[in-house]
């Protein structure tokens, strides 16, 4: 079994010197992972884009 996304990218590439700068830095990937990063999944939007069900202007989505 392979290791999880979160111990590859943040964990085992980061020298923590401490469990609070450990759990500060994990938020931080955690919260870029969650929020910003495109995913494939979603056709490559954020998950903040994918997921936004704000009404849009639709003149900001036209292309020129």
């Amino acid at each position: 079994m392979g290791a999880s996304t979160a111990s590859v990218h943040c964990i085992y590439r980061n020298a923590f010197e401490s469990g609070a700068e450990a759990r500060s830095g994990i938020g931080v990937w955690i919260s870029y992972h969650s929020e910003r990063r495109p995913h494939s999944s979603h056709g490559l939007p954020t998950p903040a884009e994918a997921y936004d069900t704000s009404p849009q202007d639709p003149e900001s989505r036209r292309l020129t």
